[in-house]
């Protein structure tokens, strides 16, 4: 099976994502008077869970640099 790039995968990106939002609220409180909640709970309870549905709509491995192939499990 094919592999994709890291840079297609939207896991990667939605956890870059949070990890960018963790370090500006950590940062500056920006995001502390847009959410219901506060971030960090919102955070710990709905990232798990988005992770395991993109996970179970994932179909291809990722591939990192060229002409690389994942190893088939014995």
């Amino acid at each position: 099976m094919n592999g994709k790039s890291p840079f297609a995968s939207r896991t990667l990106w939605l956890n870059l994502l949070v990890t960018l939002l963790a370090l500006i609220e950590l940062q500056w409180g920006l995001l502390d008077g847009l959410l219901p909640v506060p971030f960090y709970k919102a955070v710990a309870f709905g990232l798990p869970i988005v992770n395991m549905l993109l996970r179970f709509i994932t179909r291809q491995p990722l591939v990192l640099g060229k002409g690389s192939t994942p190893e088939a499990s014995p």
